[in-house]
């Protein structure tokens, strides 16, 4: 189970041309209350055949960040440039996504 707490924040603006800039973030701290990855498990048919399953300790407290535009044009295109990531004592992890979308 995973607690968060953070903010979310976004700004758009009307350019010029019509289209629309949407700059948007989000800043959180995330507290996971597993402290044993392992779990048993089995199937319901085969009651018999039981198994456990091991996973690696996650950290306990982490920092989560996102921060993105999109672009959203009048003829329906927009394009969406986003990062994302979860930063702890033992591990970084992050991602980037892009998107180009077509809405009729």
């Amino acid at each position: 189970m995973r607690t968060e707490l953070g903010s979310r924040i976004d700004k758009s603006w009307r350019v010029p041309d019509g289209s629309v800039l949407n700059w948007f973030g989000k800043a959180a701290w995330a507290h996971d209350v597993v402290s044993d990855p392992r779990m048993n498990v089995s199937f319901i048919i085969l009651p018999v055949a039981n198994f456990a399953v091991n996973g690696a300790t996650p950290a306990r407290d982490l920092a989560l960040l996102t921060a993105g535009v999109e672009w959203r044009f009048g003829n329906g295109i927009s394009m969406t440039a986003k990062f994302d990531g979860e930063f702890t004592e033992q591990s970084l992890t992050y991602a980037g996504t892009a998107r180009l979308r077509y809405a009729w």
